[in-house]
């Protein structure tokens, strides 16, 4: 048996507020004219192969401070494009400067002073875009200080050519530049920038979440003494490695800082034993592919150590989180430095590396080139064409997917030189990153929710995708409880969702696999485009559940005109939006339960009653509707001409209106008395466009709270009676029916 209780209430106001060689393989047509095979073979004999003609390199300063001095395993060379690009460096002034090309490398500009008040010695380089994910335009900038001993950071954000201004990170007492290791810097997938600098008899790291406006000690564990050399790379998660030579121990090491916890590996990772000279310092440097996160590492074993004392590779891979040994780059005599850069469009790994000739008196440059990722090694190719000299400290931009370019120092001359390793043609590409966070929480069940924070896309050319697919990774069931996905797009440099962009294709929802794929038409070139995520909620996803939105692979799940999509790791927007039942604002009761009151013409009323299941059986998918009569008798059930309360009225003298309050399927709550002590069952909120609750299923001794709320029409007048029904067919027993009186 169904019966039911009722209560008014009183509606209250409320703010609402919006949150917002030819080569000269001269064909050889070498030209081969001869008169017999003998000859042939015989003389001269036929070269083995034929080594890549390079261009000669080029003189960027002519006058640099000590280069024996100027050393660190991190990058000091940008480019961030093709043709231009920044190398930084300590001048013969001992100011910190850069040098900008716009053609590739062929000409450098005359040098720009970062800082003239200070006496610098050393100097590395972070770009916004080596980090995966990231779209920015600075060029993040730490250098050590040997007047006042310090580590400080400063940045050139490449788009204007504006600097920060320099800010202190590491306070020391002595910077030795001829024994202290060099600084290193690198941004994190979550945006936090970390600096490694050597001082006072040790080493620390500190992090700014910031932009580099305050920094804070990391507190890793003792272990890094001042004439160490180490460099910091990202890894997926917000995490950052660490690589360490510890010359007290003779041992390449690394630890991992855990972005979640806050802290440092308790124990360093041995990578391999390489034995110190004191007269070449810093004999190695690493790189990553940001396709995977792996990263690679070269290092010397032992510099000037003769063949047997290899140069060697190393691949640290991202999923396993582990060590493993390429295959040797080179055993030559009197090696001295060498370091890592990575093709980007494809992987490819370049060593760029320093050997004799005489260390320390003849040396060159060479690179080797490795197409299968570091499990064999190409030709050695030289890449200063001038005179053998006392080489030292090859530095490389790390990563690119345009130019591989390195530079180095003279250390008789004091110059600094650079040449192009490889011009790689890059295939159009476009990058996904993420800006932004998630919104914190939204309720249930909402409609066209903005999830929060946004894709980014940014192309090297002019692509047009024409689908993507976003998956949900959150506790929520995206399948049963996420529908109408919506992307809406604009290009513009900094995100930000107004309700006015362009939509891309047309809704869709998320499969069992929690993947929800949009089709549609967007260009995309070299100017960032925003994707924002918009989507319904459904009454059936409970409180607490997450949401979490991410692309799982951009190289398959979005599609483009031409060209590849980068990377092929999942991409996420930061943050989770947890799922909440509104919270119905404080209200006052118009009357006490069960007790007629008044209301006024255009007045919008809210009534809430209670039905209990007092039967034998489980009362399954009931659909409560209201009705209303006009007063026949002294008391209502006598005999009334019931009404369906009409969602818009034509001459009814009611209809149903919304709430600023709650949104039509919202759960309720206990409010009415029970003093029977049923069990309670989640009842429904009721508005515009509905005048039922819904399919609800009330098992026996439970009941559930329904509320209405509709509006009085001109034409009311007198007495009214008010029921609900399943759906037209009267309940069991009515113990109460609400009534109300229209004042005049």
């Amino acid at each position: 048996m169904i019966f039911a209780i009722f209560y008014f209430i009183k509606i209250m106001k409320k703010n609402v507020q919006k949150l917002i060689v030819f080569p000269l393989i001269l064909l050889m047509m070498i030209a081969w004219f001869f008169s017999g095979w003998p000859q042939i073979w015989q003389k001269p004999a036929i070269p083995p192969k034929i080594e890549e003609v390079k261009a000669a390199e080029v003189t960027i300063d002519a006058s640099i401070f000590d280069a024996t001095d100027e050393y660190s395993p991190s990058p000091n060379v940008v480019f961030i494009s093709d043709q231009v690009g920044y190398v930084f460096y300590v001048d013969g002034s001992s100011d910190v400067v850069y040098s900008k090309t716009t053609n590739g490398g062929t000409t450098w500009g005359a040098a720009v002073v970062l800082s003239p008040d200070k006496t610098w010695a050393d100097v590395a380089v972070w770009y916004d875009q080596w980090t995966p994910g990231s779209n920015g335009t600075k060029i993040h900038i730490v250098a050590a200080e040997a007047g006042t001993d310090d580590i400080w950071y400063n940045y050139l954000d490449t788009s204007n050519g504006t600097l920060r201004g320099w800010v202190a990170v590491i306070l020391g007492a002595t910077f030795t530049p001829a024994t202290s290791g060099g600084p290193s810097i690198t941004k994190s997938t979550d945006g936090n920038l970390f600096i490694l600098g050597f001082t006072n008899t040790f080493g620390k790291i500190s992090k700014s979440i910031n932009g580099g406006d305050t920094w804070t000690d990391t507190a890793i564990a003792t272990g890094i003494d001042d004439a160490d050399e180490g460099q910091l790379l990202p890894l997926s998660g917000g995490d950052v490695l660490l690589i360490l030579q510890d010359l007290s121990t003779n041992t390449a090491q690394s630890k991992v800082y855990d972005e979640g916890t806050d802290t440092w590996d308790t124990s360093w990772t041995s990578i391999d034993t390489w034995v110190e000279n004191t007269a070449y310092a810093c004999t190695w440097g690493a790189s990553f592919y940001k396709s995977t996160d792996d990263i690679y590492l070269a290092g010397n074993t032992k510099p000037d150590g003769g063949t047997g004392y290899p140069l060697k590779a190393y691949k640290f891979t991202e999923s396993s989180r582990s060590w493993s040994t390429l295959a040797n780059i080179a055993a030559v005599a009197e090696a001295l430095q060498v370091t890592m850069a990575v093709d980007e469009n494809n992987g490819d790994l370049y060593t760029v590396y320093i050997r004799g000739g005489s260390a320390g008196a003849t040396t060159n440059v060479y690179y080797k080139k490795s197409t299968n990722g570091g499990t064999s090694w190409g030709d050695e190719i030289e890449l200063n064409i001038s005179a053998a000299d006392d080489y030292r400290y090859v530095r490389t931009n790390l990563t690119s997917n345009e130019r591989i370019y390195a530079v180095w120092y003279d250390d008789d001359d004091n110059d600094l030189f650079g040449n192009t390793v490889a011009d790689i043609a890059p295939p159009v590409i476009v990058t996904v990153g993420t800006e932004g966070l998630q919104v914190a929480t939204t309720t249930i069940p909402s409609t066209n929710f903005y999830v929060g924070g946004a894709f980014t896309f940014v192309s090297n050319g002019s692509q047009t995708v024409s689908s993507i697919t976003i998956t949900e990774t959150g506790t929520v069931n995206a399948n049963l409880n996420l529908s109408n996905v919506d992307l809406y797009y604009e290009t513009t440099a900094t995100c930000s969702y107004e309700g006015t962009e362009t939509l891309f294709g047309t809704a869709t929802s998320f499969n069992t696999s929690e993947k929800a794929t949009v089709t549609g038409t967007m260009t995309v070139g070299t100017s960032q485009v925003c994707i924002y995520v918009i989507l319904d909620v459904s009454s059936g996803a409970a409180a607490g559940e997450t949401v979490e939105i991410e692309i799982t692979d951009p190289s398959t799940e979005i599609t483009i005109s031409a060209g590849i999509v980068s990377p092929t790791i999942p991409v996420a927007i930061a943050g989770t939006t947890t799922l909440q039942v509104p919270v119905v604002p404080p209200a006052t009761w118009r009357a006490n339960e069960n007790t007629t009151t008044t209301a006024a013409v255009g007045e919008n009323i809210r009534l809430r009653i209670a039905l209990a299941n007092t039967a034998g059986s489980t009362a399954i998918d009931y659909d409560y509707r209201l009705e209303y009569s006009s007063k026949v008798g002294d008391i209502c059930g006598d005999d009334e001409s019931w009404i369906t309360m009409p969602i818009v009225a034509l001459d009814e003298h009611f209809e149903m209106t919304t709430s600023d309050y709650f949104t039509n399927g919202d759960p309720t709550t206990a409010r009415l008395s029970n003093p029977e002590e049923y069990t309670f069952l989640t009842g429904r909120m009721v508005a515009n466009p509905s005048n039922s609750s819904g399919n609800l299923t009330l098992p026996v001794e439970n009941y559930t709270e329904i509320e209405f709320i509709f509006q009085v029409k001109s034409n009311a007048s007198g007495s009214y009676c008010f029921q609900i029904t399943k759906a037209g067919i009267v309940l069991d027993e009515y113990l109460n029916y609400p009534e109300l009186e229209i004042s005049s």
